[in-house]
């Protein structure tokens, strides 16, 4: 496949197609009426959040509304809703990469559900381009990276108790040492 630049330093595959697909291909086309779109949004294990040029949400899937808790009539046309003002900084930061052509590929950052319950998420986010390649949107992909994140502090405490163990003297000593490394990865001291 030819690759062009896309303005920005990166190649794009660009898709000529010679033969349109029948309408009895399963292929999305321009006779489809979004059924599979919508199929594939809906059974996405990712939440999938897409955002116009001015963050007010346009495509918020199921998986976005169990990961987030709010439902989509709460959400659609608003701006996504993060909390603290830092977090709106940042999150208008890395719209604005994007809309400027930039992908971004697993960026960390701390969400808000709907309870105020803070969790830690990966984000993937892609322009989301017109056929004249101006981007009109911000196609995003969540995923909740807390689980991730508890089970490699649960191997670094493991480490941590096992060195403690190791090179402590007395059974007091390890027990001090191992909730010194307990507490200095918890963040209480």
């Amino acid at each position: 496949m030819p690759t062009e630049p896309d303005g920005h330093g990166n190649g794009v595959i660009v898709v000529q197609e010679s033969n349109p697909p029948a309408s009895t291909d399963y292929a999305l086309h321009p006779a489809d009426d979004g059924k599979w779109l919508k199929l594939l949004l809906d059974s996405a294990p990712v939440a999938v959040v897409v955002e116009d040029q001015h963050g007010r949400i346009r495509v918020w899937n199921p998986e976005a509304e169990r990961l987030f808790g709010w439902r989509a009539a709460e959400v659609i046309g608003h701006a996504l809703p993060f909390g603290p003002d830092a977090d709106r900084i940042q999150f208008e930061r890395r719209l604005q990469r994007v809309l400027d052509g930039e992908r971004i590929d697993d960026a960390e950052l701390e969400c808000v559900r709907s309870d105020a319950r803070r969790f830690s998420a990966t984000v993937r986010a892609i322009p989301v381009s017109d056929r004249d390649g101006r981007v009109f949107a911000v196609l995003s992909v969540y995923t909740d990276s807390t689980p991730r994140k508890r089970a490699e502090r649960h191997m670094i405490l493991q480490g941590l108790v096992t060195r403690s163990l190791s090179e402590s003297d007395t059974a007091g000593d390890a027990v001090v040492r191992a909730i010194q490394a307990f507490c200095g990865l918890s963040d209480w001291i």
